[in-house]
């Protein structure tokens, strides 16, 4: 029985690292800003060793320290579908203590780049 229990556990953690969503080093910018209408292919921003990376749902942004996940949020779940546009995030502008995301066409938000807590901060 313990044998079929370890079996089973190693085939888990096997999984859970195939399964896993890896970063593409090739979407991730050096630069303070990406814009996906301009470059779509562009998904991260890197900075001082924390990448900021919008997942495969282009709703969720997550922060990777050391490879691992410091925080994540979900944009749409907590603020709401834009009011016009698609429900997916567009451009991230790093600054200091926040990163600056615009989503649908006109709607802004602001994220602390230390918890991952989210605000809307208007639409123009």
């Amino acid at each position: 029985m313990n044998d079929k229990k370890n079996i089973l556990i190693i085939l888990l953690l096997i999984s859970s690292f195939c399964f896993s969503q890896s970063l593409d080093r090739k979407t991730i910018s050096k630069k303070h800003e990406i814009n996906r209408s301009i470059e779509p292919e562009m998904r991260g921003i890197e900075v001082a060793n924390i990448i900021y990376y919008i997942e495969n749902d282009l709703q969720t942004l997550k922060a990777y320290e050391n490879g691992k996940v410091k925080w994540e949020t979900n944009i749409i779940k907590i603020l709401g579908n834009p009011k016009i546009g698609k429900p997916e995030i567009r451009v991230l502008t790093f600054n200091n203590l926040t990163i600056t995301i615009s989503y649908g066409k006109h709607d802004f938000a602001v994220v602390s780049i230390e918890t991952g807590v989210i605000k809307f901060h208007g639409a123009d």
